[in-house]
């Protein structure tokens, strides 16, 4: 053990106590009292405040005393933010030079981790999620990351004091540590470093926005690629089955696998989009709206209010079912019925190969659909457009505009008079034409796919695909938030390789701030929907303070802008709520 001066042994230990959490913050360090139990006299305390004041970790005000400053939100931050770029690089030459006794170590660790968890012992919980990471700097075989790593260490800890805390986080800590140590037994260091950086990640955007004001109680569903392969989609119904068991839910970015996907994650087929699957199990309406803000002002010059998309999300391709035609011959549509008398309507006589593509509604769904979009164009005192291409597709869309018309004329004409708003039929083309031309501030109701594609439209031409409401209302009462824009994979790649990314985060912001205010409406919980308030003003103000990320800072009109990366932009809301 290296020999430290009387002063710089006092020096350590005092800063040791500061960052266990011996003191609290603006507790009084007292010399004479520092000085009797440690054994030594007042002048080496003194020098070791003033060394510890030069760290920042106490501050002294003349003719007063010493005073313990703690660690601020910004110091935590900025500790996720070095242990993100750092401990990535450890894992990976972790994995390299690990022995079989650390191993081993490890998977005790991640044993009695459980143990503590179950038994709701948070303390033993923090050092042993710090036992863990000691361990990996260890295994680095770098003399220099472990020695910058180590005296870091302790910051660290102070740090994850307040992450693992919550028994939703340390179950996913868990479960992280658990991803990290398999990928290096089994010797991918790069899989290990990017899983040791997402685990530094989802700490901090937790702690920043969520963890600091609520108590967050959830049931999660990992809807991961990978995931959702080992259960062969299972999770996906699973997790649409609890959005109905807790009536809200938030559902984050996920990838929809193309052939690419398949061969890079090792997939059993194809999967479904995870989107097409939850809506078809809760049948509901998805309503779609811009989030404006001053400075970020939409490129269709005319467009002066909000225009909301309400996308059908039920069926059509999204429910799919397609083959390919090898060569020649006849497909056909056949309906068989109850009594096996069967319906038969040609497609196509093929003279060689092709594609052919079946996709279905039903009327109840459209039913249900209809009656969301007229309640919801009279709770917002918003007229309601509806399009479709009737005059081509006779049978489906012709359907769609016959339900809306039958059930408008039934049923809320009166009471569309009433509200001085109207309901307007028109076909696809002539609505877009008209969209473009109008000044907004109505909802335009749409066929699912056709929903998906002037969503995002309609949020580009706001401002950007991260600037856009979105939940799925269901008939019965369910409802699930999500961010409109999907997975940005660009940036998702970026982030695998621990590189800075400037992905917007506002729709998945708001995504939260959404159920929550859902979850204290139904609970009758006012403090949280009061939240949900604050963090959305919080996030608006940033933008409009002229502090955002690229995308918006290459269309805003604002004269100051400081264009922040993705963590900069969720500290910097962070620093307003």
């Amino acid at each position: 053990m290296e020999e430290y001066s009387l002063r710089s042994q006092v020096f350590q230990t005092i800063r040791d106590d500061i960052l266990k959490g011996k003191y609290e913050e603006n507790d009084e360090l007292r010399e004479a009292t520092l000085g009797k139990e440690l054994g030594v006299s007042r002048t080496p305390v003194r020098e070791a405040l003033r060394q510890l004041e030069l760290e920042g970790l106490v501050n002294i005000i003349p003719n007063k005393g010493a005073y313990v400053t703690g660690i601020s939100d910004k110091d935590v931050h900025d500790i996720y933010m070095i242990r993100s770029m750092l401990e990535g690089l450890c894992v990976r030459w972790a994995t390299e030079h690990i022995t079989q006794e650390q191993l081993e170590e490890l998977d005790e660790i991640i044993l009695l981790s459980e143990y503590h968890m179950d038994k709701g012992h948070s303390d033993q919980l923090t050092e042993l999620d710090g036992r863990f990471h000691q361990i990996l700097y260890e295994a680095s075989k770098s003399r220099i990351l472990d020695h910058v790593l180590s005296d870091f260490h302790k910051y660290v800890q102070l740090a994850r004091r307040t992450s693992v805390k919550t028994e939703e986080r340390a179950i996913k800590s868990i479960g992280e540590h658990n991803e990290i140590l398999n990928a290096i037994k089994a010797k991918d260091a790069e899989k290990a470093g990017d899983l040791a950086t997402i685990h530094i990640m989802h700490v901090m955007i937790k702690d920043d926005l969520l963890l600091p004001y609520i108590d967050l109680k959830t049931d999660y569903y990992d809807l991961g690629l990978e995931h959702r392969n080992e259960t062969d989609d299972q999770v996906t119904v699973d997790s649409a089955n609890a959005t109905k068991k807790y009536k809200v839910a938030v559902k984050c970015a996920t990838i929809t696998p193309n052939a690419a996907r398949v061969k890079e994650y090792e997939l059993k087929e194809m999967w479904k989009s995870p989107n097409g699957t939850i809506r078809a199990i809760l049948d509901g309406t998805v309503f779609r709206a811009p989030i404006v803000v001053k400075g970020i002002e939409p490129c269709v010059k005319n467009w002066k209010k909000p225009i909301t998309i309400a996308r059908h999300a039920y069926g059509d391709v999204y429910k799919g079912t397609e083959m390919k035609i090898p060569g020649p011959g006849k497909a056909e549509l056949v309906y068989t019925a109850p009594d096996g008398t069967e319906t038969r309507e040609l497609i196509h006589n093929f003279d060689g190969a092709g594609i052919i593509q079946g996709m279905h509604n039903i009327n109840a769904s459209i039913e249900s659909f209809a009656r969301s979009c007229f309640s919801y164009a009279l709770d917002t005192k918003q007229d309601l457009w509806f399009a479709t291409k009737d005059t081509i597709s006779k049978k489906y869309d012709h359907t769609f505009k016959d339900i809306f018309q039958e059930i408008f004329d039934a049923e809320y004409k009166n009471l569309f008079d009433e509200a001085g708003i109207e309901y307007f039929y028109t076909l696809i083309d002539d609505a877009v034409a008209r969209v473009m031309k109008s000044e907004g501030g109505y909802i335009w109701a749409c066929k699912n796919y056709d929903g998906d594609v002037m969503s995002d439209m309609v949020s580009s031409a706001f401002g950007s695909l991260a600037m856009m409401t979105s939940v799925l209302v269901s008939p019965e009462g369910f409802y699930e938030y999500e961010a409109a824009h999907g997975t940005v994979q660009r940036h998702y790649y970026k982030h695998l390789k621990g590189e800075e990314t400037s992905t917007n985060s506002v729709a998945t912001i708001f995504a939260w701030t959404g159920a929550l205010r859902k979850r204290g409406e139904l609970d009758g919980n006012q403090e949280l929907m009061d939240f949900a308030d604050r963090l959305e003003k919080a996030t608006i103000d940033t933008i409009e303070e002229g502090y955002m990320t690229k995308d918006l800072a290459m269309i805003t009109t604002l004269p100051e802008v400081h264009v922040l990366n993705s963590e900069g932009f969720i500290k910097a809301i962070a620093e307003r709520l």
